[in-house]
């Protein structure tokens, strides 16, 4: 007669990493009763330390399931690649013996950061979980109810690691198990268990060294999920990408906060100097503490923009936050505002204080982040081609930018961009990057869209990846189009040109980085009209 095997929390030929320390949970089900004498033993153990005299088993209340948790740790003086080997038996007769064959492995830290796919979620109105609202996990304001939450395990020279026990936690305790959390596939929902005070949960990579799980908001209970990856008993902690915060879309209060107050503006119109940031003081409220969170709104959605409060008597009451002048439209009128997110979970919001952003900024990239890839490849309106290339400190014209119907009956019009991939040039974007902007600057004496020669804004990829037919590379394309350049003037007296930058933005491996500057001059002044048509 067949025997049963045993269920195990770990794959037997799992990777294990040099001074780990993990549970494993040993689990027998019977189609008897099983005795409470019932017990598991380790034996012919290798390159482990763990308990090898008989473990008695925990037995369900209809007596025909038991388990046993059971501590292993991992040795830390071995070698990348040695053998990890151990049997688990049971004296309940019928069960066959569990034969590990695990690895010894040394670990990529990078490699353990997890990356949160959608920031902010917001908060249903009724039960959420995948067989609810189904598979996708959309990013649209309004109706993102959950994210998935991923990372790839590799050694230190890239393979991937497989079966390896991943200890995840909260950085602030008690809002890991305000979220329904489910597997890779969604249908399974993942145990929650608490140790000291936080919540934690474990999760094998799978055979390709993937890490994934899904978060789904639940009604009325707002988080801000600051979550931590790890590897017991080493000193291998991450912390991930973002945090997530699920906050509830009603923001009413019966006693809002005092507005933001922005230096040296009262109301109106609110012009910049030249600099792209502005001081906010947010006032001093009741009970704040260190751990609470501000969110910036305008006009009642929010923005990327959050300040996690340290000490609160140097944040609160000064000027103490910088925040763009770019998180408001041009000429229209904005309601500005935040929300404080207390350390117990509550949601304060505050008064709006209106304004009208007239610019004033000097349009130019960040001088002070590091940039690891080459510039963008500038073509003019003909299209994508080595012959179109407009090169770095040249002028760009109304005839570079204005409609082109070319011989396929294609109509193009403003500027095309190319980004090169590829895994082995220098300076190329890897394969697995995903650029979420280009940018673009223009600093000009006038014209352009708002009549004042300034100009910035952002654009995401709306072409797809273009394959060059005379090299065989690949390029990330981007179009800024016509009317966002056109009729930018020089300055009258002395015919000085505008300048004009593009950078980028990307995402590699969760983490952000960025495209070196590409910069010229602009003079796209025409007496088309309108311009920009055929």
């Amino acid at each position: 007669m067949a025997k049963e095997s045993m269920t195990y929390s770990l794959s037997q030929n799992a990777d294990l990493i040099i001074g780990q320390s993990f549970k494993i949970t040993v689990g027998l089900i019977s189609d008897n009763i099983i005795s409470q004498s019932t017990n598991v033993l380790f034996s012919k153990i290798n390159n482990i330390t763990v308990k090898t005299t008989p473990i008695n088993l925990k037995i369900s209340t209809g007596g025909k399931k038991a388990e046993a948790i059971v501590d292993i740790f991992v040795k830390d003086k071995i070698n990348d690649g040695d053998p990890i080997t151990f049997n688990i038996d049971t004296n309940m007769a019928g069960f066959e013996t569990g034969k590990f064959t695990c690895t010894a492995r040394k670990l990529d830290p990078e490699s353990l950061v997890l990356t949160v796919d959608n920031q902010f979620l917001d908060l249903p109105t009724g039960p959420n979980d995948p067989s609810i609202i189904g598979s996708s996990c959309t990013s649209n304001p309004g109706s993102t109810f959950c994210t998935k939450v991923h990372t790839v395990l590799t050694d230190p020279n890239g393979k991937t690691l497989s079966g390896v026990p991943v200890l995840i936690s909260e950085n602030r305790s008690g809002n890991l198990d305000r979220f329904h959390i489910y597997d890779s596939d969604k249908k399974i929902r993942i145990e929650i268990k608490k140790n000291n005070g936080f919540d934690q949960m474990v999760i094998n990579s799978d055979k390709d060294g993937n890490i994934i799980f899904y978060l789904y908001s639940q009604e009325s209970l707002s988080a801000i999920l600051e979550l931590i990856s790890m590897i017991g008993g080493t000193t291998f902690t991450q912390p991930a990408t973002n945090a997530v915060y699920a906050i509830s879309n009603n923001l009413s209060s019966s006693n809002y906060l005092r507005w933001p107050t922005i230096a040296g503006f009262w109301s109106g119109d609110l012009i910049s100097r030249g600099s792209d940031k502005f001081k906010v003081m947010i006032a001093r409220y009741d009970n704040a503490k260190s751990g609470d969170i501000i969110i910036f709104y305008v006009n009642g959605v929010r923005t990327e923009h959050i300040v996690s409060i340290g000490d609160p008597n140097s944040i609160l009451g000064n000027y103490s936050i910088e925040l763009p002048y770019d998180m408001f439209e041009y000429g229209v009128k904005s309601a500005f505002s935040y929300i404080v997110v207390t350390l117990g979970g509550a949601i304060e919001p505050s008064f709006s204080l209106p304004l009208v952003y007239m610019g004033g900024v000097i349009s130019k990239p960040d001088p002070d982040v590091k940039r690891e890839y080459k510039p963008c490849i500038i073509h003019t309106s003909l299209g994508i081609k080595t012959n179109n290339i407009i090169e770095e400190y040249s002028l760009i014209n109304y005839d570079g930018i204005r409609f082109r119907q070319n011989g396929s009956h294609d109509p193009k019009k403003g500027l095309f961009m190319a980004i090169k991939v590829s895994d082995s040039e220098e300076g190329a974007l890897p394969s697995n990057a995903t650029v979420t902007q280009l940018n673009v600057y223009v600093d000009a004496p006038s014209g352009g869209p708002y009549k004042n020669g300034k100009f910035t804004n952002s654009y995401t990829q709306s072409m797809p990846t273009f394959t060059d037919s005379e090299t065989g590379g690949k390029y990330i394309l981007f179009n800024v189009p016509c009317c966002d350049l056109v009729n930018f003037a020089p300055r009258e007296e002395s015919g000085g040109v505008g300048n004009i930058s593009f950078d980028y933005d990307v995402l590699v491996d969760g983490k952000k980085k960025y495209g070196k500057i590409w910069q010229g001059f602009i003079d796209s002044r025409t007496n088309d009209q309108p311009p920009c048509q055929e």
